[in-house]
């Protein structure tokens, strides 16, 4: 009963973290060995409010879901939360980026689901046959009022840039694999573990170096048929352009199922030709279009509440360097719409694959030696163990997957669909999530299951943006902002880009170009730097070289040299914050 109480005050108090969180809305459901309590964002607009039925509840059964869910089929709404609870057997077959909880004083009975590739994540904590399971790690370490952070989380986050695996940055929470299906039942401590969708079905098809015209068709109508059936729910889609392949195919999926959508470009320093390429292509196609401005400014002058803000709602697992994104977000919106997202693009077209990798002698130590060379942070700032730590993980996962029986020519993208994809963009989803929900087409069975049916070299090729952006041939004849389309064949597409690189080493590229991150940074220097200075008992600092990182932050340092370690800086002040604030929360909660 005590851990009952604390639960459901610490449960109110997250409206300081989430100020729309509406008390009225809380369902609860208490039975022996089991307590379910749920809250979701207030929405003035009631004809809007029945576009996102999140909860279901009676007096013995609750049914609640966060994110975005359709069902291919179209045999129901299973963002209406009393259909899904009725229909629960066919969640397996919902596509989207989600978790759903469905609860019932019968046995009693607690189910909790996730996306095929756990892009929605769920936080675990368990001790002694006791379970708690929620969507935020400070939730749950003010229920058990810990604040210890935990040291390969740490690690990963710095060195990495994101935290994977089962970790998180606390000691003893975890996040739930990708689709899962956990029960527990009855008077059993601990729940029967399932997966809703076995890895290896990823590399059990026949593999092929083609796709062509006819394969386009057949996945363009299945991309298009998901998103379609959401907007049947949801009505109008929020979809970017911009000057890159991901957002292009969005496009194409939104015109070949006739969706209606709104099309938009954010703007600030940097985004020029996004926004160029995007007018272009809005104009070409009658699209409705806008563009959304983002002030500098603002974020500058509210730099404590928003920088506060994004590490809370976050749990420290979204870096600073996000901050971009939320520019002029301080408040959410009343009717959360549905944005479309182009993560996953990457996925069919082997972002962390290289020639290196395709020519080199595939081998369990080669993989390992290939990605902790490809994705590790090489700084002086790090010190040496973190690396260590970092490295032993990825040789574990290598293992792991071996094991498990994945080739070994897919290590890289197999890592990125499940480590990058997975754990940094379930994170970064979670940023915005107060105003919006997220629906990721390219994160879908369809998309993801064609992509691995390529043997790895032809999916460096990038075929699948190609030939499904080129059922639209206007589409696809429209330049990218950046590098333009790759070979079709694999070895000319590895070859150029061998001797692009030779060319840019032989001669650089202009770095004069100041980012937006960098901009804030410099702007806000001083505070900064007096924040870190005041800092200096955080366990932070067993990764990083104190002498280094205060130099950087120097007055007398350049901001061309702190802008070459920028990603880095913004990771570290985001852990040292994120510790400060959840010590500071866990402590007052004890009080």
């Amino acid at each position: 009963m005590e851990m009952q109480n604390s639960a459901l005050l610490s449960l109110r108090r997250m409206t300081s973290i989430y100020p729309s969180l509406d008390l009225q809305s809380l369902n609860e459901l208490t039975g022996p060995g089991i307590f379910v309590a749920v809250m979701q964002l207030s929405n003035s607009d009631q004809s809007a409010s029945s576009l996102r039925m999140q909860i279901h509840g009676t007096a013995t059964e609750l049914c609640f879901y966060d994110g975005c869910l359709v069902q291919p089929s179209g045999r129901f709404n299973p963002m209406n939360a009393r259909d899904l609870f009725y229909h629960w057997d066919e969640v397996e077959a919902s596509e989207g980026q989600f978790w759903t909880v469905r609860a019932q004083l019968e046995g009693p009975r607690l189910e909790v689901r996730n996306d095929f590739l756990g892009i929605g994540q769920v936080y675990f904590w368990t001790e002694h046959g006791r379970w708690l399971l929620s969507n935020s790690v400070e939730l749950l370490a003010t229920i058990i009022r810990s604040a210890e952070l935990d040291p390969l989380g740490m690690s990963l986050a710095i060195s990495l840039g994101w935290v994977s695996g089962d970790r998180t940055l606390h000691r003893t929470i975890r996040v739930l694999p990708a689709a899962a299906h956990w029960k527990w039942e009855g008077i059993r401590n601990d729940p029967v573990k399932s997966c809703d969708y076995p890895l290896s079905r990823l590399w059990s098809h026949p593999r092929v170096s083609r796709f062509g015209y006819s394969e386009a068709v057949e996945l363009a109508a299945k991309l298009a048929g998901i998103c379609a059936e959401l907007s049947k729910h949801q009505g109008v889609l929020k979809c970017p352009l911009t000057g890159g392949r991901d957002s292009r195919a969005l496009v194409l999926l939104m015109m070949h199922a006739d969706i209606p959508a709104q099309y938009y470009t954010d703007v600030f320093p940097g985004s020029e030709a996004d926004v160029v390429t995007g007018q272009q292509i809005a104009q070409r196609f009658g699209l409705s279009y806008d563009l959304i401005t983002k002030d500098v400014d603002d974020l500058i002058c509210d730099w404590s509440r928003a920088m506060d803000q994004l590490i809370r709602q976050n749990d420290g697992m979204v870096s600073l360097w996000q901050m971009v994104d939320v520019l002029g977000r301080s408040e959410p919106e009343r009717s959360p719409s549905i944005l479309i997202w182009g993560i996953g693009g990457e996925i069919g077209r082997a972002n962390f694959d290289h020639p290196k990798w395709h020519y080199g002698l595939k081998s369990a130590r080669f993989a390992k030696h290939f990605l902790a060379d490809r994705l590790l942070q090489k700084s002086e700032l790090i010190n040496d163990e973190l690396i260590t730590i970092a490295g032993e993980f990825l040789n574990q996962w290598v293992e792991q997957k071996l094991d498990s029986g994945c080739p070994v020519a897919d290590i890289p993208d197999l890592f990125y669909t499940f480590e990058r994809v997975r754990r940094w963009g379930g994170s970064n989803a979670r940023k915005i999530h107060p105003r919006v929900n997220l629906f990721a087409p390219l994160c879908t069975r369809p998309f993801v299951e064609a992509a691995f049916r390529l043997t790895p070299s032809f999916r460096f090729s990038e075929p699948l943006h190609y030939q499904l952006i080129g059922l639209n041939p206007k589409l696809h004849r429209i330049p990218f902002s950046t590098e333009p389309w790759r070979n079709q064949n694999p070895n000319l597409a590895m070859f150029k880009m061998i001797w692009e690189k030779k060319i840019r080493r032989a001669h650089p590229a202009d770095t004069s170009c100041i980012s937006t991150q960098a901009i804030i940074l410099e702007k806000k220097l001083g505070e900064v730097r007096n924040f870190c200075m005041e800092t200096r008992n955080s366990h932070v600092w067993n990764y990083i070289r104190r002498p280094q990182f205060d130099s950087l932050l120097s007055k007398t340092t350049s901001s061309e040299a702190r802008q070459r370690h920028l990603p880095l800086l913004l990771q570290v002040l985001t852990l040292l914050r994120y510790e400060q604030l959840l010590r500071g929360t866990v402590e007052k909660y004890v009080e």
